[in-house]
């Protein structure tokens, strides 16, 4: 059903929810989704999207100055396009952007309010290079809006629902190019498939549906067990593949044998119950990482791949509110994380991805020298 530009006025100063209930998405029934009318419609309106914009981050309008080490209550509106607000106390001036990722940008509220719909009702999220197109951005200008959008996932700590404890699906992945694929002076002597890979592991919890993920500097049995000790609390149930390097796990842990064709397996807790050892949950996540690896990304730059998974994460975490919640959601937690694009682009330890040093882990890069057994290290 279509609406007014005063129902959506109305709507937005009450605080009804935008979106219609979706009937035709299997588990989906209740989820009220925005269509791309629908967001158009509110989000390229300046009046409109500051006023959405304004009750998300102050629920009776601008009444408290979001400057450090201030707070005050004494605000008033301007006539400034850049800074609406001013506080009379400090005689601060401030916008909807101040104190969050989007602080300092010139790209106008409602673009920025479109670019939250685009990558949020998408699961596996939208390119720099589509959101340059739809928005006459340059690249960089697209991809620099993106990674302040990706900034409100980026936290360390695991979901709240992991202090409950229960069960949990554990599993490493491999996440880059085949070494097979590469040029035969780029590839690594006698390495593996995942030789010149981002080491990716996930874990969810099977109660809440909820994951976390992280980038890690291997697979081995040591770095795996300590990641676990430190994420999974104590008295968890984890379920993983056969693999060998989850064997110094300090949980009670009850492995599926994929090489036998075993995904889903009947087994006895401690305490009696029967429950389904099995991985499912947490290769579902990953199957939708791989396609926005592979389907809408081509290629993640080795100096930010925690960004994107920590993306996908967040994106996963969320992804059964509505959309306007989902919205809502990434709002407020771009709140105190400012970024700007030399804090972005400063030295991490880790290669562009431009060149021939182009690896995620530049020190396993050895190039053919010209003689057949002459290899050199690179990097």
């Amino acid at each position: 059903m279509s609406h007014t530009y005063a129902e959506y006025e109305q709507m937005i100063q009450s605080g009804i929810q935008l979106g219609k209930l979706s009937k035709s998405s299997p588990g989906r029934k209740h989820h009220r989704g925005i269509d791309l009318a629908e967001a158009f419609k509110v989000f390229s309106d300046t009046d409109l999207a500051t006023k959405w914009l304004e009750r998300i981050r102050w629920e009776d309008g601008p009444v408290i100055c979001p400057l450090p080490d201030c707070g005050g209550t004494m605000v008033s509106r301007t006539n400034r396009i850049d800074m609406p607000y001013r506080r009379k106390d400090c005689r601060n001036w401030f916008s909807l952007k101040t104190e969050t990722s989007m602080a300092n940008s010139k790209l106008p509220l409602e673009k920025w309010l479109l670019a939250f719909y685009l990558d949020l009702a998408n699961l596996k999220g939208v390119s720099s290079m589509k959101l340059c197109r739809d928005f006459d951005l340059s690249q960089i200008s697209a991809w620099f809006t993106l990674q302040r959008v990706r900034e409100a996932f980026m936290t360390d700590e695991p979901p709240p629902d992991f202090a409950l404890g229960g069960e949990f699906q554990l599993d490493a992945a491999y996440f880059g190019g085949l070494e097979a694929n590469r040029h035969f002076i780029d590839r690594i002597p006698g390495g593996q498939g995942g030789a010149n890979m981002m080491d990716v592991i996930s874990i969810t919890q099977v109660a809440s549906g909820k994951m976390w993920v992280d980038i890690i500097p291997d697979t081995g049995a040591d770095t795996i067990a300590d990641t676990v000790e430190r994420i999974v609390p104590m008295g968890a149930t984890l379920y993983t593949d056969d693999g060998r390097h989850y064997r110094r796990i300090q949980r009670e842990r009850h492995p599926v044998n994929h090489n036998l064709g075993e995904y889903v397996r009947i087994v006895d807790l401690a305490n009696g119950m029967q429950r389904m050892a099995t991985t499912n949950t947490v290769e579902s996540g990953w199957s939708m990482f791989r396609r926005s690896y592979h389907g809408i990304h081509h290629k993640m730059s080795p100096k930010h791949p925690r960004r994107y998974a920590k993306t996908f994460l967040g994106r996963w975490n969320i992804r059964l509110l509505d959309t306007e919640e989902q919205m809502r959601h990434v709002i407020r937690e771009m709140v105190g994380r400012e970024l700007s694009y030399d804090m972005l682009t400063e030295d991490n330890g880790f290669p562009s991805g431009a060149g021939p040093n182009g690896a995620h882990y530049p020190e396993r890069r050895i190039r053919y020298n010209g003689e057949l057994d002459d290899y050199i290290l690179q990097g």
